[in-house]
């Protein structure tokens, strides 16, 4: 799956996404397919390396989506790994087993104070809960990370992100094709 920009609204979706949730636009316009095609199949020292997943890369250039990106005068792509921001859900966990504990302990020693024994049993309810809360958000917050795949491609200019995926195996078919693509 990459993320492609909706041509109508600007919002970004799936590649696999029939249309824009947002605008309701297609993903890919059909006149825009018809021209990719008939423009590579016109040109006959252009030819077709990789055509996958909304992204193609002929020995020219790189479409993905609405952008086209020329291959010349690029000097190297290369692929990144970024992690993907957002707050790990062990740690809402650990939060809340925190509050729920430290609500127990207070609690419990009210009760302990005023020998009120149905509160206690409340309060340690709370302590129990809050400590099993912060146990699984431990347990959760050691899961693996959520990484994203990024093309990156360089230039006498500068470099340029130009195509992000959570699919490595695809991101890596895309940079090997336009490495191919500069050795033309």
């Amino acid at each position: 799956m990459a993320l492609l920009s909706s041509y109508e609204c600007g919002a970004q979706i799936s590649s696999l996404a029939p249309a824009c949730p947002h605008c309701g636009a297609p993903a890919v316009r059909n006149e825009d397919k018809v021209s990719v095609a008939q423009t590579v199949a016109s040109d006959p020292a252009e030819r077709e390396i990789l055509r996958e997943g909304g992204v193609l890369v002929t020995s020219r250039r790189f479409v993905v989506g609405q952008t086209t990106y020329a291959t010349r005068g690029v000097t190297s792509v290369a692929m990144a790994r970024e992690s993907v921001s957002g707050t790990s859900i062990g740690t809402g966990w650990i939060i809340c087993g925190l509050i729920l504990l430290v609500t127990g302990i207070v609690v419990l020693l009210r009760a302990l104070a005023e020998a009120t024994s149905s509160t206690a049993l409340v309060a340690e309810g709370f302590v129990v809960a809050g400590a099993l809360s912060a146990y699984k958000g431990n347990s959760d917050s050691k899961a693996p990370q959520a990484f994203q795949f990024v093309v990156r491609m360089r230039s006498a200019s500068g470099e340029q992100q130009v195509y992000v995926s959570r699919d490595e195996a695809h991101v890596r078919r895309i940079v090997a094709a336009l490495t191919a693509a500069l050795s033309t």
